[in-house]
């Protein structure tokens, strides 16, 4: 009983560990699946805001010249960003 509760606790804290480390190991289609929503709508919102984001690569002034709104730009891509990267890391891990 108590090796069989050792073992036990090994192989939890394994799967823990590459959680932590980040792995694909033993994901099937259903986490697929269930990542989909999240990635397709942080990848929608990014093709959306590419032209002002082209813009913003010319420098903050040129984007504003431009009519880029600077603050609803980096709210949306701090939004963007983090739906993408809480979607990988609930995917695969902490490193994704």
């Amino acid at each position: 009983l108590v090796l069989a509760s050792v073992v036990g606790q090994r192989d939890e804290s394994a799967r823990i560990m590459m959680w932590l480390l980040g792995s694909f190991e033993g994901k099937t289609w259903a986490h697929v699946l269930a990542a989909t929503p999240g990635l397709a709508l942080g990848l929608l919102v990014a093709m959306l805001m590419r032209r002002d984001l082209e813009a913003l690569v010319l420098g903050e002034v040129v984007a504003e010249s431009m009519g880029v709104a600077l603050s609803r730009l980096r709210t949306a891509v701090m939004i963007c960003v983090t739906v993408l990267v809480g979607t990988a890391t609930a995917s695969a891990g902490a490193i994704a």
